[in-house]
């Protein structure tokens, strides 16, 4: 069984043991399986997952292309004194896969052991060589800089093959006019240590707990987006030096184990707002609730149009009753899809370019979705 280190699947292997039945539970927490192994009573059988099939997934979607790995996630999890062997499977296999993997870590994460483990993997021909991730905390540090110049000489690199990421999401975005000099100050700071092969500005606005009522919709306002324009807006040679991030329809924090039942809704990227638009309960089906979701999105005077995105697509064919209700995890795929295409129209019509529009799918095509 995999996925049992914690929520449904660690409550099903339990049941099952229960009953008599040996259970091979599988999950990458094995800490989490041994203390399930453990209150089996020896019926459950921990084997921890390898982490080399990362590699086949971002191949799968996100071949011959740069991306970022966060290590900071895992590094606990799959054990930091067995770091170079681990982690150096895990990009062996994506890059051989043509998975352009660029290792990353957060500035205050790495010891001195890790950084000469992270030096190993160390490759400016996949794009950059490394990326390292600064909370804007960070910044009020005076030694910030001598901090990121250690780290870059221990990996034997520069900031010229590297990417930093300024992630802003520790900060209140509410106001651009008073997040804009902050935003320029980290900036100016970290090319102190020279031209970085790529800055990126990251951070979200988006709450913990979903803000919309039961049956209800809520705006939320994109205060990183609209930190960023203001930014650019300010200062134009800006767009040379600074690159947008964000953490697409949802918040910073990330949280596992919990379990329970998915809110049935969607978040909808606007211009400005995200449209976060939720089903109500009332005992319906799944495919009567988010038909009703994409029904409202529809028809709400903020939906692009079926052929914006796949996601679109599907949401206006769900609209009109055609397809399945999916899972949360299609849901999400929604949000992220149509999320992703809106920023980078947005981009791009910042830079001064075009983005043609597809063609518009024939009726039968959209209801095929």
């Amino acid at each position: 069984m995999t996925g049992a280190s914690s929520g449904i699947g660690r409550g099903v292997a339990l049941a099952l043991a229960g009953k008599g039945v040996r259970v091979i539970a599988a999950a990458r927490r094995i800490d989490a399986l041994d203390s399930l192994a453990s209150e089996s009573g020896g019926r459950i059988t921990a084997l921890k997952l390898d982490v080399t099939d990362v590699g086949t997934r971002l191949a799968a979607h996100w071949r011959n292309r740069p991306l970022l790995l966060d290590c900071s996630h895992i590094l606990d999890e799959h054990g930091r004194e067995r770091m170079p062997v681990w982690l150096g499977r895990m990009i062996s296999d994506a890059r051989a896969k043509r998975a352009m993997l660029i290792p990353s870590a957060r500035l205050s994460d790495p010891s001195e052991a890790e950084l000469h483990a992270f030096k190993s993997f160390v490759d400016s021909s996949v794009g950059a060589a490394f990326a390292l991730l600064l909370a804007s905390g960070d910044l009020a540090d005076i030694a910030v800089v001598p901090r990121i110049r250690h780290c870059l000489d221990r990996l034997g690199t520069t900031a010229g093959e590297c990417v930093l990421v300024i992630d802003f999401s520790d900060a209140d975005l509410s106001l651009p006019e008073f997040a804009e000099p902050v935003i320029r100050y980290g900036v100016e700071l970290v090319q102190e240590l020279g031209s970085w092969r790529k800055i990126v500005f990251q951070g979200t606005g988006f709450p913990e707990k979903n803000p919309a009522e039961d049956g209800g919709c809520q705006t939320v306002r994109r205060s990183e987006w609209a930190a960023w324009k203001h930014v650019v807006a300010t200062d134009p040679t800006m767009l040379a030096h600074l690159t947008f991030g964000d953490y697409a329809a949802d918040c910073a924090k990330m949280t596992t184990g919990k379990g329970g039942v998915a809110i049935r809704h969607l978040r909808y990227t606007c211009d400005e707002d995200w449209l976060v638009q939720r089903g109500r309960k009332l005992g319906r089906s799944d495919k009567t609730i988010m038909s009703a979701v994409c029904q409202a999105i529809v028809g709400s005077g903020h939906f692009s149009g079926a052929s914006f995105s796949a996601a679109d697509a599907q949401i206006w064919a769900l609209a009109n009753g055609v397809g399945g209700a999916g899972t949360a995890t299609t849901w999400r795929q929604l949000n992220t899809t149509h999320h992703i295409t809106t920023v980078v129209s947005n981009l791009v019509e910042m830079r001064g370019g075009v983005i043609k529009s597809g063609p518009a799918p024939a009726a039968q095509l959209q209801l095929a979705v």
